[in-house]
């Protein structure tokens, strides 16, 4: 499984919002995660500092790691079961 987040700046352009890609060669999965730094402080107990797509890469995989994501469960998950928002 490949593993990405998508950064997207919310309304006003103070907030940026993430989003859990996750890919299989069958299906792709969005996971809708909320604002980084209430994700990053709420659910993994840390202070955000990304800026590249190496980065991003790297935290998807840990957040799947730790969210326990497949390729055959995320099909299962709501889009929106991992927010912090």
């Amino acid at each position: 499984m490949k593993n990405t987040i998508r950064v997207s700046v919310g309304g006003y352009g103070f907030s940026h919002n993430w989003t859990l890609i996750c890919k299989t060669p069958k299906k792709t999965k969005s996971f809708f995660l909320g604002q980084d730094v209430k994700f990053c402080k709420r659910v993994l107990g840390l202070d955000p500092n990304l800026n590249n797509e190496k980065t991003l890469k790297k935290l998807a995989n840990f957040i799947v790691k730790e969210l326990c994501l497949n390729g055959h469960n995320i099909g299962r998950k709501l889009d929106w079961e991992f927010s912090a928002e």
